[in-house]
C-alpha cells in the first residue's frame, strides 16, 4: 500500500492521537494545544475511514493554526467547511485541503491515472486509491475533481457506483481503514473533559465515557478543575514534515495551502 502513516506522522510532529467511542451523535474529533502540548482525538465510533480523514484533518489544524496560541477547536463534522451562517470558514477550508491533500497527494493520483481522464475513470480506478491509500470513495472522487482529472458529470456517475458491492468484491473491510493508534483511556479522558466544558456532550454521556454514574462523572471534573462556562452557541471550530519514507513535504504542503479570503 502507498499509505500515509498518519501515527508515524504525528509522532513525528510531537502530536499525540487518541480514539474513544464519544457515540454517533458526538462531534468528529477535536484538537487541543495548551501552547506546549497537543492531542488529537478521533471519535472511534465513527467508520474508520472518517476517523482516518478526521485525525489527518486535527494534524491540518495543529500545522496550520497552532502558532496563534493555546486553542481547543471541536470539529462537530469534518466534512463541512460552513458556519452556522452559512458562510465559509478559512480555517476549515485549510484543515481539509490539508487533510486531502496529505491522505492523496496530487503526484500519486497522476502516477496511478497517467493520461486517464474524463468518461475514461472508471470504478477500477477508484477502487485502486481506496485500496493503496486507505482513504474513502468519496475522497477519491472530489480528489480527482478538485486535479481536474474528471468533470462534473464524471464525478456524479462516479458516486453513484455501488462502493459497498464493489469493496466487498475487493476485499475491502473497516479494518483497511483502521490506524495503529491507542484508545484513550476512560481515566484519563482530557477529551471528554474538554467536550463537556464546552457543552458538546450532555452529563450523561460524560459518565458514560468515564464508566462513572453523573454523580461520580461530575466529582471527577472538579476534581480536575474543569468546570462549564456560559453556555455557548455550539460551533465546531470550523502541511511542516512527512516521513522522508511517505515522500510528501508538510511544510510545501502548508505553503501551498496558504490563501486568504479572495482566494476561497
Amino acid at each position: 500500500m502507498d499509505d500515509v502513516d498518519l501515527a508515524a506522522i504525528a509522532e513525528a510532529r510531537g502530536v499525540p492521537i487518541a480514539f474513544h467511542e464519544f457515540g454517533q451523535d458526538a462531534p468528529d474529533g477535536m484538537y487541543v494545544y495548551d501552547g506546549e502540548q497537543s492531542l488529537i482525538v478521533a471519535n472511534a465510533s465513527k467508520l474508520p475511514q472518517r476517523q482516518r480523514f478526521t485525525v489527518a484533518h486535527e494534524l491540518g489544524h495543529h500545522e496550520l493554526h497552532r502558532f496563534r496560541g493555546p486553542q481547543q477547536l471541536v470539529d462537530l463534522d469534518v466534512g463541512s467547511d460552513r458556519r452556522a451562517d452559512g458562510t465559509k470558514d478559512l480555517d476549515e477550508v485549510a484543515a481539509n485541503s490539508f487533510a486531502a491533500h496529505l491522505l492523496l497527494p496530487a503526484g500519486a493520483i497522476r502516477q496511478a491515472l497517467g493520461d486517464v481522464r474524463n468518461t475514461d475513470v472508471k470504478a477500477v480506478h477508484i477502487v485502486d486509491l481506496v485500496r493503496r491509500h486507505r482513504v474513502s470513495w468519496e475522497m477519491v472522487c472530489f480528489r480527482l475533481k478538485s486535479e481536474s482529472i474528471i468533470r462534473r458529470v464524471d464525478l456524479d456517475r462516479l458516486l453513484a457506483e455501488p462502493r459497498v458491492a464493489i469493496y466487498e468484491a475487493n476485499g475491502i473491510g473497516p479494518a483497511h481503514f483502521a490506524i495503529d493508534a491507542p484508545r484513550l483511556p476512560a481515566a484519563l479522558s482530557l477529551g471528554a473533559a474538554k467536550l463537556w466544558a464546552g457543552w458538546v456532550i450532555t452529563d450523561e454521556r460524560l459518565g458514560q465515557i468515564l464508566e462513572l454514574d453523573v454523580g461520580s462523572a461530575l466529582a471527577q471534573m472538579r476534581s480536575w478543575g474543569i468546570a462549564r462556562g456560559d453556555r455557548a452557541e455550539e460551533s465546531a471550530a470550523h502541511g511542516a514534515q512527512q516521513l522522508e519514507e511517505a515522500g510528501v513535504d508538510l511544510d510545501a504542503l502548508v505553503a501551498d495551502l496558504a490563501f486568504d479570503e479572495d482566494d476561497a
